[in-house]
């Protein structure tokens, strides 16, 4: 009986196993954040289709969040940790022949640029963790809640999303928790409503 050629087959069966289990994971959780985000957005008067465009959907959440301009650092950062990690692999490739082949000056010669693709990516990473952490906390606030809950979607994204958008207790407040009602844009008050002697609630007295 070959036992290698069983224990190689297991692993194998094993590796395939490990392969479904975490795409079917990546999956769910996608889905999942989907539709909470879809909940969200109709939370506070968006269309929820805009959970299903990727790019559109983080600009949306940045604008609810009040944080519109972060959005823009976000993409940045996105792009250059992406141009980083493909440069990065497409260097290694010649750096690991190199090594086979024996040939230690090209591949000292490919461990410049590893190593420089490595620094973006390791930087890139921390500044995306320090964004979605903004992020995290102005979205909780706009929806009420802690800065602690922000941190939560920040680092168990679809977790605390899900939480936000299946609680009916959590609705939108406004921008980092800014209540938007200063009566022009709160179809409550109406336009008649409106005070005359500004904030002070006092009407305007024209023979004063």
């Amino acid at each position: 009986m070959n036992y290698s050629s069983d224990y190689a087959m297991q692993q194998m069966m094993n590796n395939m196993h490990g392969s479904v289990t975490s795409n079917l994971v990546s999956i769910v959780s996608f889905v999942l954040t989907c539709i909470a985000t879809w909940i969200l957005f109709t939370k506070a008067g968006q269309e929820g289709w805009y959970a299903l465009i990727p790019f559109f959907r983080k600009y949306k959440l940045c604008d609810l969040s009040g944080k519109k301009n972060m959005f823009w650092a976000w993409l940045v950062v996105t792009i250059v940790d992406s141009i980083a990690m493909i440069a990065f692999f497409v260097l290694f490739i010649p750096f690991f022949v190199a090594l086979v082949t024996g040939s230690s000056s090209a591949a000292a010669a490919s461990l410049g640029g590893i190593a420089i693709c490595g620094i973006i990516i390791l930087a890139g990473s921390i500044a995306m963790l320090v964004i979605n952490i903004i992020l995290g906390i102005a979205l909780a606030h706009s929806y009420g809640q802690s800065t602690g809950f922000g941190v939560g979607i920040a680092l168990l994204n679809v977790i605390f999303m899900c939480i936000m958008a299946f609680s009916s207790n959590i609705t939108y407040v406004g921008p980092d928790g800014v209540p938007q009602n200063n009566g022009y844009n709160n179809p409550g008050a109406g336009y008649g409503n409106q005070p005359m002697g500004g904030n002070d609630q006092t009407p305007f007295n024209p023979y004063q």
